[in-house]
């Protein structure tokens, strides 16, 4: 595979989210990383060796060498910090998909260092001198280009899903914005905000609104705030009246 291990990591993140949404951000990082983990070897390849050797070749190709290594990650989560299993194996499942993918139109070894047959399930043939081209007009291709669609299809959606909920709470805030009381009053009594004399279910609207955007307030701030709209509406109302008695004297 050429193009699309990054996009295939991005979809699996994004299905692991859904399972851990508590560590949404370091789910998606351990999917990405895993997805082309694999690949490292390519510096290698390219910087020693000087292309002599294909690089799925080596060993950061071999699936019994990620399952060790998986399997070694695993119980040192269980061990020493278990919230990080769910990362460790999205991480080994990425890596695994990286080599479902590459087996595709790329020679995996499956069984190696046992055994150094290698799953190709389709074979390309070289038509071009440079075989990138000869990758690239291949029909499996195809595969590629879907999988990058599907997941530029879910960052876009993902994307204006987050934009529209920032909107909505951006006028909601304008709407009705909320300031701290700092003068005092008789109805409030405190120059900070304080949640006593509220009933339960505004306390624990206040607790969950803190620090998302709405600070808490005083009775006596909300009750200005509810005034200055009510008569924003009456005057609103009386507007229309007198254009209506205009019209139809």
């Amino acid at each position: 595979m050429l193009i699309a291990h990054l996009p295939s990591g991005y979809l699996l993140g994004a299905f692991a989210q859904r399972r851990v949404p508590l560590q949404a951000s370091a789910i998606m990082a351990a999917a990405l990383i895993g997805s082309v983990a694999p690949d490292l070897d390519l510096l290698y390849f390219h910087l020693i060796d000087g292309r002599q050797t294909n690089h799925r070749d080596f060993f950061t190709h071999w699936p019994l060498f990620w399952l060790a290594f998986g399997f070694a990650l695993a119980i040192v989560a269980l061990v020493f910090q278990r919230k990080l299993l769910p990362l460790v194996l999205v991480f080994y499942a990425g890596v695994m998909l990286h080599m479902a993918t590459d087996t595709v139109a790329a020679p995996i070894h499956w069984l190696a260092p046992f055994s150094q047959s290698a799953t190709e399930l389709v074979r390309i043939p070289k038509i071009h001198p440079n075989w990138i081209v000869s990758f690239v007009f291949h029909w499996t291709f195809l595969n590629e280009i879907a999988i990058c669609l599907a997941a530029l299809a879910l960052f876009l959606s993902r994307s204006f899903a987050v934009f529209g909920r920032a909107d909505t709470s951006d006028s909601a805030q304008i709407a009705f914005p909320r300031k701290r009381c700092l003068k005092k009053s008789a109805s409030c009594g405190k120059s900070q905000p304080r949640l006593q004399g509220y009933s339960s279910v505004g306390r624990a609207a206040v607790s969950k609104t803190a620090g998302r955007g709405f600070e808490p307030c005083c009775p006596c701030q909300f009750s200005s705030q509810c005034s200055k709209v009510l008569i924003a509406a009456r005057v609103a109302r009386l507007s229309r009246a007198a254009f209506c008695c205009s019209l139809f004297p």
